[in-house]
């Protein structure tokens, strides 16, 4: 009988994900450091990050929000999007560190904008890919089952071993509506780890989320 299975998807490899135009090199420790240390751009002194302006959250209007759409950058990739009587948050992460343990590794120069408690309620979660910098177990926690999370091919797994079960799974240009609320899973130029032997093992993805007409659009850690 011939074989009508459907070709693999082009992103698609053996062992998880490739990016399609540009090589999955792998960054050794000393690639990071050497970036870290002699990266391009401005890095500014610690008394400068610190002293980075802050716009104060107008915290009624988070819980009522106006007819028009409404975007809340809570810091780094975290950010709030309200329309049509929902609200959508992208990557949150609220924890001091980006790290597997909660006493060392990267830790942020700014606090977010809102704390888990400040926010007003939350329907959906979309999830970039799975660098701690993006996906936080205690944020995530902290947010809890209540919560609709959307997340890249390979990623359902990890919310279920936290006991949480309401998570959709999309691979690229695949597409779900839930209610007024439309959430493609868009192409992206990154990777993905946890640890040091699961590279490229969970897929990475940016979103499109469009609510009565509106789009909105979360890149995460695009190279693009």
């Amino acid at each position: 009988m011939q074989d009508t299975k459907s070709p693999k998807p082009e992103h698609h490899t053996d062992s998880g994900f490739r990016n399609l135009f540009i090589k999955n090199d792998a960054k050794s420790f000393g690639d990071m450091w050497k970036w870290k240390v002699q990266g391009d751009g401005p890095r500014g002194t610690s008394k400068e990050r610190k002293s980075v302006p802050r716009v104060p959250v107008d915290k009624a209007s988070l819980e009522s929000p106006p007819a028009k759409p409404q975007v809340t950058w809570i810091g780094h990739s975290t950010v709030l999007f309200q329309m049509g009587g929902k609200t959508v948050i992208t990557d949150p992460v609220f924890s001091d560190r980006c790290s597997p343990v909660s006493f060392a590794g990267p830790k942020r120069y700014q606090q977010p904008a809102l704390s888990v408690s400040e926010l007003p309620a939350v329907d959906f979660a979309v999830i970039s890919h799975n660098h701690y910098d993006h996906l936080d177990k205690e944020s995530v926690l902290a947010l809890g089952k209540s919560v609709h999370w959307l997340v890249p091919l390979g990623l359902k797994s990890w919310f279920r071993d936290l006991g949480i079960q309401n998570v959709t799974e999309l691979d690229w240009w695949q597409e779900i509506t839930i209610g007024n609320v439309r959430f493609v899973a868009t192409p992206t130029q990154h990777w993905s780890a946890r640890g040091v032997l699961d590279r490229f093992e969970t897929l990475w993805a940016s979103w499109l989320v469009e609510i009565e007409g509106v789009r909105f659009w979360f890149g995460g850690d695009t190279g693009y």
